[in-house]
């Protein structure tokens, strides 16, 4: 492709490779040969051609490469992230309480979180297991783009039921705090904490 095609030293190709290493990173650590190959998979062609971004077509190519175990959970965790960043979905009309729009929530093998952070400081990491899981939300701080500031956290029973709930109207919301024995008032309260944490979005007087 044009873009490394005149690439003295491969300096270009080493930034790109570092830059994707840096954002996936703990998949990277945990399998640091997924990074072979990919300036010459068709995943990184087909982005450059339909001036995709390349974070989204390493996840493609990673995910053909990257073996069972901690490299493979962990890689759906830096995939999700990665999409956080950069992709806002719409806060559907007549919601008053949603999903942010650069909020995630991904259901993971359980352990995958711990792997991650033991990856990420250089400790051993045990394998998920997965035959359970864990659901992680990803909130997200800033306008779209590569540089977005993300952040990853395991949520209660309570709080998963309510971003899984999402999106909610008036009469969802009312029913939802109904069904958990919650006042609107202590509802009110946890979305704007949600909110806060860029995880919800709350219509203007709902909270």
């Amino acid at each position: 492709p044009i873009l490394l095609g005149a690439d003295p030293g491969g300096r270009r190709r080493d930034q790109l490779l570092g830059n994707l290493a840096a954002e996936f990173v703990h998949t990277v650590r945990a399998h640091p040969a997924v990074l072979d190959g990919f300036v010459a998979s068709r995943h990184f062609h087909d982005a450059i051609a339909h001036d995709r971004p390349l974070a989204f077509a390493f996840a493609a190519h990673a995910a053909e490469c990257v073996p069972e175990g901690p490299a493979r959970a962990v890689l759906a965790l830096d995939a999700a992230m990665a999409e956080a960043r950069r992709v806002d979905r719409p806060v559907p009309d007549g919601a008053v309480v949603a999903l942010a729009p650069g909020a995630r929530l991904v259901t993971l093998p359980a352990g995958t979180l711990a792997a991650a952070e033991a990856i990420a400081a250089g400790r051993p990491a045990r394998a998920p297991d997965p035959r359970a899981t864990e659901l992680v939300a990803i909130g997200a701080r800033g306008p779209a783009g590569p540089d977005r500031a993300v952040h990853v956290e395991l949520v209660s029973d309570g709080i998963a039921a309510l971003l899984a709930a999402c999106p909610l109207d008036e009469a969802g919301s009312a029913a939802f705090a109904r069904a958990h024995e919650l006042d609107p008032e202590d509802l009110a309260a946890l979305a704007d904490g949600l909110c806060a944490d860029g995880l919800l979005a709350v219509a203007p007087g709902v909270g």
